[in-house]
């Protein structure tokens, strides 16, 4: 009996023993994992506005004479250079007043040279008292008066001229021009008829304008705190630092 639990023993001993060879010849290899290193780094987080661009120069093109366009001398959004030609406005009615301006130059220019006759002939009268003093201190002041109003046509002249002038509308700077706001034959220069013609943009540089709306401000505010707390907290933390460093020095 007690050789029947020998061999029993033994068997099991062995069956123990192969069981752990086997395990030791088919144990697998253990398995390739990939390896991928970490690294951080800032990120650039893009967002879309909608925006209008404006030159860094916009010169609005204004009708400074009131009356009919009758004509558009440019392309639209293409360059103009200064001095070019863009609009012209009925001229007929400021031709017809340089006109009158002039004809009244004219008629004060006789009667200024009426008045200096007159005076001529009076001065010699007026030393020998054949007129009266009266007399000559009129045609003075006759003279003067007559001056006076030629002052006063010419610079009528010059004004009835620059008017004249505002019919030819010139761009004021080299640049490009954008849509008109008038069209031929609409009467321009008087609200609410078209004042603002058009516009003349310098654009080696531009301008964007853009607006956020109550989510993007809040957002942007939230985080401009937190990193306000965040250099705050570092201030103090480099401040403690530094009164340390005294306490021990001193």
């Amino acid at each position: 009996m007690i050789q029947l639990k020998r061999i029993r023993i033994l068997a099991i001993a062995l069956l123990a023993f192969s069981c752990s060879k086997n395990n030791e010849t088919v144990q697998t290899p253990p398995l390739k994992v990939d390896v991928v290193n970490v690294k951080s780094e800032s990120v650039l987080l893009e967002k879309d506005f909608v925006a209008h661009v404006f030159g860094k120069i916009d010169i609005p093109i204004r009708a400074r004479a009131e009356g009919y366009l009758e004509g558009i001398h440019f392309q639209e959004g293409r360059m103009v250079q200064k001095g070019d030609l863009l609009y012209t406005v009925d001229s007929d009615p400021f031709q017809e007043r340089v006109n009158t301006a002039n004809s009244q130059l004219a008629s004060s220019k006789v009667a200024l040279t009426q008045a200096e006759n007159d005076l001529a002939r009076y001065i010699p009268l007026a030393e020998i008292n054949a007129i009266s003093q009266k007399d000559l201190d009129a045609a003075i002041a006759n003279r003067d008066a007559a001056k006076a109003m030629v002052s006063a046509a010419e610079a009528q002249v010059r004004y009835q001229d620059i008017q004249l002038g505002y019919t030819n509308i010139k761009s004021p700077i080299n640049g490009i021009i954008g849509k008109t706001n008038a069209k031929v034959g609409e009467y321009v220069g008087r609200d609410p008829n078209p004042v603002i013609l058009n516009t003349v943009s310098l654009i080696d540089s531009v301008r964007v304008e853009f607006y956020l709306s109550e989510n993007d401000y809040l957002l942007l505010f939230r985080e401009y705190q937190e990193e306000k707390e965040k250099l705050n907290r570092r201030l103090q933390i480099l401040n403690s630092f530094y009164l340390t460093g005294l306490f021990l020095i001193n």
